[in-house]
């Protein structure tokens, strides 16, 4: 009720948009319009898209992004030029849920009154809300303007935006022009109860950022405790823009901070430091400096060791007295970084902080000494810790080890080393402490990638089966070369009570086969893993060709073990690249049917050996009530064909799936003749949310048949599409956008044609139905899933 996002549409632009009206765009005549002249609506949709469609024919195409208008000048009244359709009620995204307190504070009277407002706004004031939605980038702001200045609409806008408190923009990149037109109309008093501003992604720019900063010094956000500027470009001279807007006091009420992946260096981050520590932040507990600096190629410099020891200073001296979370990812600060933190630390700074995140910064022995450094002093408070993607190794981990020994770390509850070069030598340190009880309130430990191997594991589970991880729930030893001795050593202690609270094991692209599977089966059986809610022992992206090797006897193994109550909780299980045929997808089945996994709501089986056959065995089990609670369902890299589409079909016209909204079905070979049986019936996919046929040659003929399913009401209520890779042409291209044109994607949020072979025509042709809000919910974020199209330089 008061919450306003424009990074999806603020209303409801289907009323503005005309079925049937896709047209060539250069078969629109554009004619300037006269000197001075303002003109918006369809008109001046209508009158961009042809001077784009111009430049293009000449070979000049402009920034697809970018829109120019004539200079704002307020009229003194409104007059739409072109009428937007019946007036209909203004629909608003709820995205965020207000806080408790706000819940608490919010009375039902308020949102009656806010109920009434929406309901009553007068015809220009709706009329230019849909505009601004139709429009996209900075012309949004114009326009809000136009209406809020206007005679007519005054009082009702300025009542109707006064009661917004989420203000989301992310994602719109109306530019710095649109962070200037922002800050005119707060400073009328707009937006005076906003408490949380979300600007992400807006390509502002250091002017950008100027401009909203002299707004927030002239007290036209005095509400405002969240403010997200990530992904902006704004660079060092932005931050120290914002930093001296902060130091005149502009910024005292501001406690979450976001400034990722702005390009942001030492000279920045020195500003803002500086600004901290003489009292310009004196509420901020949260500061996101993450993945800045990162380049395309994957190097880095971001913010650096000068950046780092910048802030420990200030903090050292009173500076960020109240921050708890500090996130400094893929910023290259290297050991000498991390020192300054710790020495920082040790004179008092960073009192209060719980999270402490350094992913992808160099990190290596000298990080983990320092880390290790003034037992007992350093980050006495801290919880989560995040090292993954250094180069810590054994040596560093040993340190780490001793200083928990010596009492540092006793509040950590997350602990990620993930790619850190750690071996079972490594290891063992921290197991034979944490069985000390250096470790006593750890739940959440990453290993990933790493090189532990079955002594590592066989380390850990003694070390739990004598006390040492009794608060462990989600333990990750992905790709660290575990084999079926590895699972026998945890199998053993879950029997003796080792890990009774863990909730999440993931054991994905390992060398486990069948013996190893059924020790696992076997101490769940005995109540060894009764709170596990999630099992990963597949490959979790099948990027690559790992999973593990426990075939039909492994996943018969599982199904028998949860039919005798084995996995009571279980809702997440990933067999992806497990050698898995038929057979053992019988058995499954059978166990399901029978109650083995009642709880089971994703299921990921993909890349595996399933063929036609086994498809008809998996939807005729769904009638019979098997994964009664089936939400997700990947069945990739299997051989569905057009006889395994066809039983799917008829079973989800017989009850069965009926809780289903995602199902992946990349690379099943389906072809045409598998997506005309997948797309037959009305009634099989009208739950459906997601849907994935990537890789399945279906062709111009398949996105029509698709497109024209859409038209027919197949998946009203699908969100995302992923039609990558599958030799889809212009005149698919064109099906899929008539379709669109037709309303047949009110709620689409991602539409993906990756790597087809769509010319410069169709495509514009696409992105002007994006423009005009012909794919329901998908916002400029959204046209990243159109990356095969050459006009689109995102």
């Amino acid at each position: 009720m008061a919450h306003v996002s424009f990074a999806a549409h603020a209303t409801n632009t289907r009323s503005t948009h005309t079925p049937g009206s896709i047209y060539p765009l250069g078969a629109l005549p554009y004619v300037p319009p006269p000197p001075g002249t303002f003109i918006f609506g369809r008109e001046l949709l209508e009158a961009q898209l042809a001077e784009k469609a111009r430049q293009a024919q000449k070979g000049k195409l402009a920034e697809e992004t970018k829109t120019t208008l004539p200079p704002f000048v307020p009229p003194s009244e409104v007059k739409i030029f072109q009428p937007l359709g019946d007036k209909e009620k203004l629909q608003h995204t709820t995205s965020r849920s207000r806080s408790s307190a706000e819940a608490t504070t919010s009375t039902a009277t308020e949102d009656a009154e806010m109920e009434e407002l929406e309901d009553n706004l007068p015809p220009n004031m709706e009329s230019a809300l849909m505009i601004c939605a139709e429009l996209d980038m900075f012309a949004i702001m114009d326009i809000i303007m136009f209406s809020a200045v206007s005679k007519q609409t005054h009082e009702m806008s300025r009542t109707f935006m006064e009661r917004l408190k989420d203000l989301d923009f992310q994602g719109r990149r109306i530019t710095g022009r649109g962070a200037l037109c922002l800050g005119r109309l707060a400073e009328k008093g707009a937006f005076k109860r906003v408490t949380e501003l979300h600007t992400s992604h807006m390509a502002f720019g250091a002017l950008g950022v100027r401009d909203l900063a002299l707004s927030f010094e002239r007290g036209a956000f005095p509400c405002v405790t969240l403010l997200n500027l990530g992904d902006n470009e704004i660079g060092d001279e932005g931050v120290c823009v914002l930093a001296e807007t902060a130091e005149r006091g502009a910024l005292k009420g501001v406690t979450q901070l976001n400034l990722d992946i702005n390009s942001i260096g030492s000279r920045g981050v020195q500003g803002l430091a500086r600004a901290s520590q003489r009292g310009a932040f004196p509420q901020l507990a949260t500061l996101d400096l993450n993945g800045n600096g990162v380049a395309m190629d994957g190097s880095y410099d971001g913010i650096g060791a000068l950046g780092a020891r910048a802030l420990a200073e200030s903090a050292s001296q009173g500076g960020f007295a109240k921050l708890t979370n500090l996130s400094l990812d893929g910023n290259g600060i290297g050991d000498e970084g991390v020192r300054a933190l710790v020495q920082s630390s040790e004179r008092g700074g960073f009192g209060n902080l719980t999270t402490l995140s350094l992913y992808l910064n160099s990190i290596g022995v000298g990080g983990a000494l320092a880390l290790s450094s003034f037992p007992g002093k350093v980050f006495p408070k801290l919880a989560q810790l995040d090292l993954g993607n250094n180069q810590i190794g054994d040596a560093g981990l040993r340190k780490i080890s001793e200083s928990a020994e010596r009492g540092s770390w006793r509040q950590l509850t997350d602990l990620n080393l993930t790619v850190n070069d750690i071996t079972f030598e490594g290891f063992r340190s921290l197991a034979e402490v944490a069985e000390r009880g250096a470790f006593p309130m750890l739940a959440h430990l990453d290993l990933e990638n790493n090189m532990i191997g079955d002594w590592g594991v066989r380390v850990l589970s003694e070390a739990a089966q004598k006390g040492g991880f009794k608060e462990l729930k989600r333990l990750n030893v992905t790709v660290n070369h575990v084999s079926d001795d590895g699972t026998r050593a945890m199998a053993m202690a879950a029997e003796r009570g080792a890990f009774t609270q863990l909730s999440e094991l993931f054991l994905g692209e390992n060398i486990i086969d069948t013996e190893g599977i059924r020790s696992l089966a076997q101490a769940a059986e005995r109540g060894g893993f009764a709170n596990l809610t999630k099992l990963m022992l597949g490959n979790e992206i099948c990027d690559f060709d790992l999973g593990n090797d426990i075939r039909n006897d492994g996943l018969r193994l599982i199904a028998e073990a949860g039919a005798r109550g084995g996995f009571p909780l279980l809702d997440d299980l990933n067999v992806s690249l497990n050698d898995i045929d038929n057979e053992g997808l019988r058995a499954f089945l059978e166990a399901s049917e029978h109650g083995a996994v009642p709880n089971l709501a994703k299921l990921h089986i993909a890349y595996n050996e399933l063929d036609a056959d086994g498809m008809k065995m998996l939807a005729e089990s769904s009638v019979r009530g098997g994964l009664s609670k089936l939400k997700e369902l990947n069945l990739s890299g299997n051989l569905m064909k057009c006889d395994g589409a066809r039983a799917f079909v008829l079973a989800s016209e017989q009850g069965g799936f009926a809780e289903l909204r995602t199902l992946i079905l990349d690379e099943n070979k389906l072809g045409v003749e598998g997506i005309h049986a997948l797309v037959s019936s009305k009634l099989a996919f009208v739950r459906l949310t997601a849907l994935h046929l990537e890789k399945n040659a279906m062709g111009n003929d398949g996105a029509r048949m698709f497109s024209e399913a859409a038209s027919a009401g197949v998946f009203p209520r699908l969100r995302r599409v992923n039609l990558g890779f599958n030799d889809i042409g212009d005149d698919g291209a064109r099906a899929i956008a008539e379709a669109a044109d037709g309303g047949a994607f009110p709620e689409v949020e991602a539409f993906d044609l990756t790597g087809n072979d769509i010319g410069l025509e169709s495509s514009d042709i696409l992105l002007a139905l994006v423009t005009v809000g012909a794919f329901g919910r998908m916002t400029q974020e959204g046209l990243t899933f159109f990356s095969n199209i050459p006009s689109l330089h995102l």
